[in-house]
């Protein structure tokens, strides 16, 4: 067994500030690539009998990385006639992105024999803001509030429901350029 961890030259920091995790949405769902290392001797000269490709999606696409990957000329030796099966851990709307993963598959004539989607199944304002914390925090702990049952799609009508999601947006997006304390 072989791994072959894509890195870019220049790595996104982490966590990521605020003007980084947003200014990164264009680049990504244009499939923007930036300049990665090259694979190791040991990959580029290997024939594999399968490659088990794990990806992330970023704003809908694979990841910078990946599509660097992809766009880089090493994907095309590496993946030529080789059965793929593609891993993605994502929020429910992984599909698109398998959908733009699966154009360069073919194109460099890989047989997709299957795929694995671990899929988050909170409904998507809980996904996205605790993600948003995430990435723009490090921080996983304290998000019990957007986890809670009361704290679903159908209770966001309720004024202080929508005035609460509102703050904690606002602390997420803001708290990376300045200290607020509600």
């Amino acid at each position: 067994m072989t791994y072959y961890n894509i890195q870019l030259k220049e790595d996104f920091p982490f966590p990521w500030p605020s003007d980084v995790f947003f200014n990164t949405f264009p680049e990504s769902y244009l499939q923007i690539p930036s300049e990665i290392l090259p694979p190791p001797e040991e990959v580029l000269n290997t024939k594999f009998d399968l490659i088990l490709f794990g990806y992330q999606v970023w704003y809908l696409t694979p990841s910078i990385p990946i599509i660097s990957f992809l766009k880089s000329g090493f994907a095309a030796d590496i993946l030529k006639n080789t059965p793929v099966v593609t891993i993605s851990a994502t929020r429910n709307m992984w599909m698109l992105s398998q959908e733009k993963l699966k154009v360069y598959l073919k194109n460099f004539d890989a047989k997709l024999v299957g795929n694995i989607a671990l899929v988050d199944r909170r409904d998507n304002y809980t996904s996205v803001l605790t993600i948003l914390r995430w990435m723009t925090t490090g921080q996983k702990k304290n998000q019990e509030f957007f986890l809670q049952p009361e704290f679903r799609m159908k209770r966001l009508t309720e004024p202080e429901n929508t005035v609460r999601l509102l703050k904690i947006i606002l602390k997420i997006i803001i708290s990376p350029i300045c200290s607020l304390s509600w």
